[in-house]
């Protein structure tokens, strides 16, 4: 690939980011135009109600409208749909999703209710259904774009994670770490068709395929622990929010809450933290008063940022 000097960084989705989406998914053939024009109602309605786990990558220098480079989102399925999906019976993967959530069928996809208690129990199941990204001819892309998928997923209770693949570049992308599962040769045997040469392949890999290959990037993935502190919906979306190093006033503003508000959320945490570890604090921090607050929060935020689990949902939560 031709090297090309290029500032990135991903952050999670927002629905401000659908056109430059759109435009990206544009050029791939497997998304008719009829596909396309449902994608604006269904991003917004899984991103409003917590069900879709989607990022974007941005080139920082850039025009402004001309920022995201790569677009990536996947589901949480039930495991009746992911059951049936491994066999690769069917092409259209991500159109059937998107049909049965839009069109009034039995939606597949998981709400933040049902993600929690299967986080809690016996695992969750990804299908990923967006992968785009610019035609710009860098390495530097989809692998930003990849590690925007490890970010945003660690910390789950992953099963298995499936996606389906139209070219050649993507396929070649998606063999490094996934497990070809079938190429729908059977359905056009069964159909009485011939065998497309242009036709999708199903990748896949489990829990148990990826943690076999210690240190690989598959299984940094589905590495889990217990969250310690099962903070309340919450008590994450101000933790999550204060990641990026923003202050109680940018807090406030981006969680549309007053500043008391957000104070109030810090001292709910910073109790819950020190009535089941207060160990995690330095001793210091315990005692010199005039310091707990800024210190305590430095110190937290750290903690989550190395514990991801702590900021996923998880049935039933404490505070």
């Amino acid at each position: 690939m031709v090297s090309v000097s290029m500032n990135l960084r991903y952050r999670n989705f927002q629905p401000r980011d659908t056109d430059a989406c759109l435009l990206l998914l544009q050029k791939y053939s497997e998304y008719c135009s009829q596909l396309l024009s449902e994608l604006p109602k269904f991003w917004q309605r899984l991103f409003d109600e917590q069900a879709m786990i989607s990022c974007v990558v941005e080139d920082l220098d850039a025009r402004a409208d001309a920022r995201v480079v790569a677009f990536g989102a996947d589901v949480y399925v039930t495991d009746t749909f992911m059951e049936e999906s491994r066999t690769a019976r069917e092409p259209h993967l991500t159109n059937r999703v998107i049909q049965r959530e839009c069109c009034g069928y039995s939606s597949p996809v998981l709400r933040r209710k049902a993600i929690a208690t299967a986080n809690a129990g016996h695992g969750l199941n990804a299908i990923i259904i967006h992968a785009g990204t610019s035609n710009l001819s860098t390495y530097a892309i989809p692998h930003s774009l990849t590690q925007a998928f490890i970010g945003s997923h660690r910390g789950y209770h992953l099963n298995e994670i499936l996606q389906e693949v139209w070219n050649d570049p993507d396929r070649e992308w998606v063999q490094a770490y996934g497990l070809l599962r079938g190429d729908y040769s059977d359905y056009y045997r069964n159909a009485g068709m011939p065998i497309p040469p242009y036709r999708p392949y199903l990748f896949g890999i489990t829990a148990a395929e990826a943690l076999a290959v210690p240190g690989s990037m598959a299984s940094t993935v589905f590495l889990h622990s217990p969250p310690r502190f099962r903070f309340s919906k919450a008590a994450q979306e101000l933790l999550m929010s204060a990641l990026d190093g923003e202050t109680d006033a940018a807090l406030a503003r981006s969680l549309h809450l007053s500043l008391a508000a957000v104070k109030m959320r810090w001292r709910a945490v910073y109790a819950h933290v020190e009535s089941m570890a207060p160990e995690l604090l330095p001793e210091p921090i315990r005692v010199v008063r005039s310091a707990r607050g800024p210190e305590k929060r430095r110190w937290i935020v750290e903690y989550v940022r190395n514990h991801p689990e702590e900021l996923r949902p998880f049935a039933p939560s404490i505070v």
